[in-house]
């Protein structure tokens, strides 16, 4: 009997909902303040992966988003150079990519992860 009352104490539904809410902001707080993996690999249009060189920050830089633009023109059919390319800086969604774009396509580089997010086969006159 004794046993049995204390288990009742033990498990009454105000004992559970507490722990329930426990075991909640544990959860969360690990998805919060996890680590962030940084991702080097750039998943292409044809299915290829291809790593990208990121600064200690993780950042690319612009000059690398250029190499990777000229590669991904040229699987696309455009012969183009570094040179050719046109760069801007633009923010979407409180995240930086790098806009290249070239004669006949545009490009997409999100700048924390050297990863190429957008690829477009006409060019977007502004």
């Amino acid at each position: 009997m004794k046993l049995k009352r204390k288990l009742k104490r033990i498990f009454n539904v105000h004992n559970i909902i507490i722990l329930f809410c426990l075991i909640l902001i544990a959860g969360c707080t690990y998805v919060l303040f996890k680590p962030e993996i940084q991702q080097t690999i750039s998943k292409m249009a044809t299915g290829k992966e291809k790593t990208v060189k990121t600064t200690s920050k993780g950042e690319i830089t612009q000059k690398d988003a250029n190499k990777l633009a000229v590669k991904q023109f040229k699987e696309l059919g455009e012969k183009t150079k570094e040179s050719e390319l046109k760069t801007m800086k633009i923010q979407r969604e409180g995240e930086e990519y790098y806009y290249i774009s070239s004669k006949q396509n545009t490009l997409e580089i999100k700048i924390q992860s050297g990863e190429v997010t957008r690829i477009n086969s006409v060019p977007v006159t502004e």
